[in-house]
C-alpha cells in the first residue's frame, strides 16, 4: 500500500474526479442558458439545496469513506452559501458564465515549485504569484499515509490508513478548507 503505484492511483482517482465535476459543470452551464427564464430560476433555487449532495452520499453509504465524503460535502455546502455568486440569481448567471475549471498538469507544478515535493511550507508568496499568472485558483494538496503493526490486543496485524485533504486558495492565500480521515484496516 505504500509503494509508488498506490499513490499514483489516489491521485488519478482525484483527477478523474475532477475532470467529472467540471463535466458535469460544462453540461449545466449548457442546460441553463438553454432553457426559459422560468426555468432558470427553478434551476437556481435547486442548486442552493443539499438535496443532490445527500442523494450522491447515499451511494456511498457502507464506504470508508463516507464520513469524510459527508464532512467535504458540508463544508461545500457552507461554502456555496456564504459565496457571493449565490446572492442573487444575475450573479450566479455571471458565475455560470465566467467559470472554467481544469486540473493543472504536473509539469507546470513542477515549473512552479521548482521539481520539489508540494506542500504548505513550500506555498510561499513567490510561489502564489506564479500560480496566478498561470490563472491557478486552487492547489488541492493531499497526503495518504498507511500503517501496518502486531496487535496484542487484536491477536493480528491490524493497519491504519490516514487521508488529508486541504484545499489552498491562491487568491486568498490560506487553506480554505481541509478533512482527514483515519480508516483502520484488519
Amino acid at each position: 500500500m505504500m509503494s509508488e503505484s498506490y499513490l499514483r492511483n489516489v491521485r488519478d482517482s482525484l483527477h478523474k474526479e475532477i475532470e467529472a465535476r467540471n463535466e458535469a459543470f460544462q453540461s449545466l452551464r449548457l442546460s441553463y442558458f438553454d432553457t426559459t427564464g422560468a426555468g432558470r430560476a427553478r434551476l437556481f433555487e435547486a442548486l442552493k439545496s443539499d438535496s443532490l449532495d445527500l442523494e450522491n452520499l447515499s451511494k456511498y453509504k457502507n464506504s470508508p469513506y463516507f464520513d469524510l465524503l459527508y464532512d467535504v460535502y458540508q463544508k461545500y455546502r457552507e461554502a456555496i452559501h456564504r459565496s457571493r455568486f449565490y446572492h442573487s440569481q444575475p450573479a450566479f448567471e455571471n458565475y455560470l458564465q465566467t467559470r472554467s475549471f481544469s486540473v493543472m498538469d504536473s509539469l507546470t507544478l513542477s515549473n512552479v515549485f521548482n521539481g520539489e515535493e508540494v506542500s504548505r511550507a513550500r506555498i510561499n508568496d513567490y510561489a502564489v504569484d506564479l500560480l496566478r499568472d498561470r490563472k491557478i485558483d486552487f492547489v488541492i494538496l493531499f497526503t495518504v499515509s498507511y500503517t501496518s503493526d502486531y496487535s496484542d490486543q487484536a491477536g493480528a496485524r491490524i493497519a491504519e490508513e490516514n487521508l488529508h485533504i486541504a484545499c489552498f486558495s491562491v487568491t486568498e492565500k490560506k487553506i480554505i478548507s481541509e478533512v482527514s480521515l483515519i480508516y483502520f484496516l484488519p
